[in-house]
């Protein structure tokens, strides 16, 4: 079996890698949308940069968290970890848009 060769014009060659770029953020939205565990990931990736985000002491009084049509709902064990939230919930939400960004925009933090 031969192979035929053809000669590979580098100016089209070139623009046809130009054309068929793609941004790394816009690449990992479809991987993550199109993933059969991509609401897994995005629960792992949400928990990871909240913990990242709040700290330890705040992270081991969590219970519960997830995201929902971009607010991101937060359930406390102590009121103790409600009010530190709450004083500083306008910072929060800066550092964590920050990190979650590939999956959108979180435009409030609620405790529930």
């Amino acid at each position: 079996m031969f192979m035929n060769k053809k000669k590979i014009d580098k100016r089209n060659y070139i623009a046809n890698l130009t054309n068929n770029t793609t941004r790394i953020d816009e690449l990992m939205k479809s991987v993550i949308s199109d993933s059969k565990n991509g609401k897994l990931l995005k629960q792992i990736t949400l928990r990871n940069i909240w913990k990242e985000t709040v700290g330890e002491p705040i992270n081991s009084e969590t219970v519960k968290i997830f995201e929902k049509e971009g607010k991101l709902y937060v359930k406390l064990r102590s009121a103790a970890a409600k009010s530190e939230v709450l004083l500083i919930k306008e910072q929060l939400l800066n550092k964590f848009n920050d990190k979650y960004k590939i999956y959108g925009t979180i435009k409030t933090i609620i405790l529930i």
